[in-house]
C-alpha cells in the first residue's frame, strides 16, 4: 500500500460508514481491524491507516457489502484479568485529555449502553501476540515451537500479572527467604536477588502456563480502530518544516468488549 498520507481530522467527519476486516499476520495469529469508511461512486475507502498492524481498506462497491462484527470475550478468567488490571477511574480523572475524551465518545457510538474502561497494556500485549511472542504458526496452521525469547517474554508477562500465584507457593517462599536473609556485602545480596527472581519467573513458566492462554484470549479478540485526533502530535514540525507530520492527528483505539464493558487505550504517532 506505500508510506501512507496525511490525516486530516476535519475530514474524519467524512468517514461516517464501518467495517471490520480481519487482519493476518506473519505470525500466523489475526486480529480485528475496524475501519472508518467513506463511500465513493466507486469504492468504499477507509481513512490513512498509520497503525502497526493495519493499513488502508479500500474496495470497489460492485457486489461488496460493508460488515461490522466486533467479537466479544466471554471467558470468565479473561473478564476477570481485565477486570482486575484496569485503570478504572483514569477516565474521570483525564477529562482534561482530549485523546481520551475523543477515544470514549467513538466507543460509545459502537456500544451506548457499554461502560468504557482504561486498559493501559492492551496495544503492548497485542503487539506481542501479532509478534507471536505467545505462540506462532507455520503456513500450514501448525504451532511453531517456541524461542528462548518469546519464552522469556511470557516469563515476563507471567510475573507482572499473576505474581500472587507465585507468592502462594511454599517453594518460591523458601527461594525468597535465602534471598531476604542473605549474609555478605552487596553483591552477594544483588546475586541471590538475581537468583530468586529467575527462580520466580521459572517456577510461574512451570506451573501457571495456561495463563498465557488469557493474554491471547484477550489479544485474538482485540480490536484496533485507526481514526484521527484532533489534537495534532507533531506540531513541532510546524516550526522545523512549515507544516505538521503526516501523522499528527492520526492514531489507533485498541479495544476489546465484554459483555458490558469496553476495555481500551489509544495510540498516537510522534
Amino acid at each position: 500500500m506505500g508510506r501512507p498520507k496525511r490525516v486530516i481530522f476535519k475530514n474524519f467527519k467524512d468517514y461516517n460508514l464501518l467495517h471490520t476486516e480481519k487482519t493476518r499476520m506473519m505470525s500466523g495469529v489475526e486480529i480485528t481491524t475496524l475501519f472508518p469508511i467513506k463511500e465513493t461512486k466507486e469504492f468504499f475507502i477507509s481513512i490513512e491507516v498509520w497503525a502497526y498492524c493495519a493499513s488502508k481498506f479500500r474496495k470497489k462497491k460492485e457486489n461488496f457489502k460493508l460488515k461490522v462484527d466486533i467479537p466479544t470475550i466471554t471467558d470468565a478468567k479473561t473478564i476477570k484479568f481485565l477486570e482486575e488490571n484496569c485503570w478504572n477511574d483514569w477516565i474521570e480523572k483525564n477529562l482534561d485529555c482530549s485523546d481520551i475524551v475523543e477515544s470514549v465518545s467513538l466507543l460509545k457510538k459502537l456500544y451506548p449502553k457499554h461502560k468504557a474502561v482504561y486498559f493501559s497494556e492492551l496495544d503492548a500485549l497485542i503487539g506481542k501476540y501479532i509478534h507471536g511472542a505467545f505462540g506462532s504458526y507455520d503456513r500450514d496452521g501448525q504451532l511453531k515451537p517456541r524461542s528462548e525469547h518469546n519464552e522469556n517474554v511470557i516469563k515476563s508477562y507471567l510475573s507482572k500479572y499473576f505474581r500472587d500465584k507465585a507468592y502462594a507457593s511454599d517453594e518460591v517462599a523458601a527461594k525468597r527467604k535465602c534471598w531476604t536473609e542473605s549474609k555478605g556485602d552487596e553483591d552477594e545480596k544483588g546475586k541471590r536477588l538475581d537468583e530468586y527472581i529467575d527462580f520466580e519467573r521459572d517456577w510461574l513458566f512451570k506451573n501457571n502456563l495456561d495463563a498465557v492462554d488469557t493474554f491471547i484470549d484477550v489479544s485474538k479478540n482485540s480490536v484496533c480502530y485507526p481514526v484521527a485526533f484532533s489534537n495534532g502530535t507533531g506540531m513541532w514540525a510546524v516550526e522545523k518544516y512549515g507544516k505538521p507530520t503526516e501523522f499528527s492527528n492520526s492514531g489507533e483505539i485498541f479495544f476489546v468488549v465484554t459483555e458490558d464493558k469496553i476495555y481500551f487505550n489509544y495510540n498516537r504517532h510522534f
